[in-house]
């Protein structure tokens, strides 16, 4: 009976218990927590400062569907609100360019953008800090980072604002993403900096 045990334990613990395994099931999970949330995606739609931000953009669209003229009116509409409201320039862009400008059939993609920004920003800072400055182990990189994303998207105060409304995600989630890409690239400068100073002494 204790052999029996004894091997139980073996095999869970050689299977079950390993950094490999583990990692897996931390990606398992974050992908079945996202499936709802991309899947409810297919019911979004544009409200709300959606329209009059994308208006001008929308209706050269409309008439010319030609990406300069989309251009021209989307950066004419940035200096008029940059002008007049707010001088949030970059986000501004952003909510001229909504994907519901081009139809409203495109505001599927709004949480397929912003989960895409939050992953993709998420790994890249904790890639930069754990694996360049920290030396971990790639393995325990990505089980480290797959948990801070999910944990983005299961704590996050507001997920109608900041997955499907696309001013609201734009303005607050897909900026946090940049932000975490300024943090990551900048941190790479300043260790090339450092590690040519050292080369030179």
């Amino acid at each position: 009976m204790l052999e029996t045990i004894r091997k139980l334990k073996d095999l869970i613990e050689n299977r079950y218990l390993t950094e490999k395994y583990f990692y897996g099931l931390i990606i398992r999970a974050c992908l079945i927590l996202a499936l709802p949330v991309l899947y409810i995606g297919r019911y979004n739609h544009i409200s709300g400062d959606c329209y009059w931000y994308a208006y001008a953009v929308h209706k050269s669209w409309q008439l010319t569907h030609n990406l300069f003229t989309v251009w021209e009116h989307s950066l004419a509409t940035v200096a008029y609100y940059y002008e007049n409201w707010q001088g949030t320039f970059t986000s501004l862009f952003f909510f001229t360019i909504s994907p519901a400008a081009f139809g409203e059939q495109y505001a599927m993609v709004v949480p397929y953008m912003m989960m895409g920004m939050i992953s993709i920003s998420t790994i890249l800072v904790f890639y930069v800090f754990l694996c360049t400055i920290f030396q971990f182990k790639r393995s325990s990189f990505m089980v480290i980072a797959v948990t801070a994303i999910m944990m983005q998207f299961q704590f996050m105060d507001s997920p109608a604002s900041g997955l499907y409304w696309y001013n609201g995600a734009v303005h607050y989630v897909f900026m946090q993403g940049f932000a975490y890409m300024m943090i990551a690239f900048s941190c790479l400068f300043f260790c090339s900096v450092a590690q040519g100073k050292k080369k030179r002494t």
